[in-house]
């Protein structure tokens, strides 16, 4: 598998809107739980949680102090399909160029945090 380059672009989509589209495809290949920082009445950010429990998203794998003080909150919270429902107002799943490109990108984010986080074998990405 060729090493996908993450781009400002990517940077900018899965941080600033469309983070949940990216956070359910890493769910979706690890199983990892995906959680989200709420404010008052507002979701800040949605990321999985690697077994370690270090936070993964666009910008690869963190620790919960450096993701509260990146996105100033501290209320985190596990997101299901139902609550993700709740507070993004989108049925089924949703559509347009960060679908497509989460799924391109899912499987190097997941292999560069297997890698930091020496979990080989914990949660192995399926074979291309």
């Amino acid at each position: 598998m060729a090493k996908e380059s993450i781009t400002r672009a990517d940077i900018i989509t899965f941080t600033r809107g469309d983070c949940h589209i990216l956070a359910r495809k890493l769910h979706e290949i690890t199983g990892w739980p995906i959680r989200a920082f709420i404010g008052h009445d507002w979701c800040a950010h949605y990321f999985v949680v690697a077994p370690t429990g270090h936070p993964v998203d666009i910008e690869g794998v963190h620790t919960i102090s450096d993701m509260e003080e990146r996105w100033e909150c501290s209320g985190l919270e596990e997101m299901n399909e139902e609550e993700m429902q709740r507070w993004l107002g989108w049925g089924e799943k949703a559509e347009g160029w960060a679908t497509p490109r989460a799924e391109q990108l899912a499987p190097h984010i997941i292999a560069e945090a297997e890698r930091v986080l020496d979990l080989t074998g914990a949660a192995a990405v399926p074979s291309a």
